[in-house]
């Protein structure tokens, strides 16, 4: 104990003070109960005395109802040891008064010692030395009177009472070591109990503390990735006005058909009108992008020709084709039809042949080809991966 911290001894004995207050209040009431109910062992042994210890009973119970009572106030809890000792040595005196006139040491009452002495350290919360004090007083008033008063010739007996009282005294005192070690373990134990309680509520408070942090990064990532959104949303919106203005007049020159432009204008002006196709359909990609993260693309399904879809992909890509004289060409019946969303095929097709013009050696040629299909009974379009290969 000496290796414990001091300011879990003082709890300890805190906490020890209080269960003695309730612990004497409990021998209160059992002294209180059994000793005038003890009367009536006077009135069937000794009824010559019944009248004068009916009276000493009665005072001592009166004695330790006052101290009783005062166990209510604030104060008594610093006095609360010496309040018990006082309470098991008054209970001892009365009886040792009622073995001097029945007797002395030949007085059968000392048992009555032995039943103070057990519940004593069965009941009460007390350090050894402290039983200890106790446990002589009581001893002291029962062999002192003897010793002085009387004249011993039954040797046997007075050996045989004191041999027993002395060895409930010793059982007494186990009792009272034994009760004292165990409190004191159980309370450790639950002082173990709390640090790991509060350890655990502290742990409990840094997670929940983590998953707010936690919370507040997530509601900020997502604000920030909106935030993202909405600024390459709006960059592409920007984007596409002025690409569209640049490639409408762009388009209504490349069409001239007076020969008004130069063979160099009309090569440059393939090399805009290309170059702006090509940001265009980059900003298309990006909005669709901004779409697909937001979750807001939709498919557009409608029944296409697609014959003449196949012809306005042509149409925009031939100029591209040319430029590296490669032959482009689409095949598929003239009245399949399909059911797609056409903006979303378009854009895959024209990624596609861009990609087939871009990487096919020149002079060679690129094929698309849309059949219909029987798949598992039901009908459908199939449009071939795009075919590359380079002329002879």
């Amino acid at each position: 104990m000496n290796s414990i911290p001091t300011p879990i001894q003082e709890r300890f004995k805190v906490e020890t003070r209080e269960l003695l207050v309730k612990r004497i209040r409990v021998y209160v009431f059992i002294a209180t109960t059994l000793v005038p109910l003890f009367g009536f062992l006077d009135l069937v042994t000794t009824p010559e005395h019944f009248k004068f210890f009916m009276i000493l009973r009665l005072v001592t119970c009166s004695i330790i109802l006052l101290i009783f009572a005062s166990s209510y106030l604030k104060f008594f809890k610093r006095f609360s040891r010496e309040a018990g000792i006082l309470i098991v040595t008054i209970i001892g005196l009365m009886i040792s008064i009622m073995i001097r006139f029945l007797g002395g040491y030949e007085s059968s009452y000392y048992a009555g010692l032995n039943l103070v002495l057990l519940v004593m350290g069965l009941l009460l919360p007390w350090k050894m030395k402290d039983t200890l004090y106790a446990v002589l007083i009581v001893y002291a008033f029962y062999l002192i009177p003897i010793l002085i008063f009387d004249h011993i010739t039954n040797f046997p007996l007075f050996i045989n009472n004191n041999f027993f009282l002395l060895s409930t005294m010793l059982i007494t005192l186990v009792a009272s070591h034994v009760g004292h070690q165990y409190h004191w373990r159980e309370f450790l134990a639950k002082t173990d109990m709390e640090k790991s309680n509060q350890a655990l509520e502290s742990s409990n408070q840094a997670l929940i503390s983590a998953k707010k942090d936690l919370e507040d990064s997530y509601l900020k990532l997502q604000e920030l990735d909106r935030l993202k959104t909405q600024f390459f949303g709006n960059i592409s919106h920007e984007l596409r006005t002025p690409l569209t203005l640049i490639l409408a007049p762009v388009e209504m020159m490349l069409k001239d058909k007076e020969g008004h432009l130069e063979p160099h204008q009309t090569k440059n002006l393939n090399v805009v009108r290309n170059n702006a196709l090509r940001l265009l359909k980059l900003m298309n990609q990006l909005l669709d992008l901004i779409k697909i993260d937001a979750g807001k693309l939709e498919l557009r399904l409608s029944q296409v020709n697609v014959r003449d879809f196949f012809r306005e992909i042509e149409d925009s890509m031939s100029a591209l084709a040319e430029q590296k004289n490669l032959k482009l060409s689409f095949e598929c019946e003239e009245s399949l039809q399909g059911e797609f969303d056409r903006d979303q095929i378009e854009k895959v097709i024209m990624n596609l042949v861009y990609n087939a013009v871009k990487f096919t050696p020149e002079g060679g040629s690129i094929e698309v080809r849309a059949k219909t299909v029987d798949e598992e009974a039901e009908e459908g379009l199939k449009i071939d991966s795009v075919n590359l290969s380079e002329s002879s």
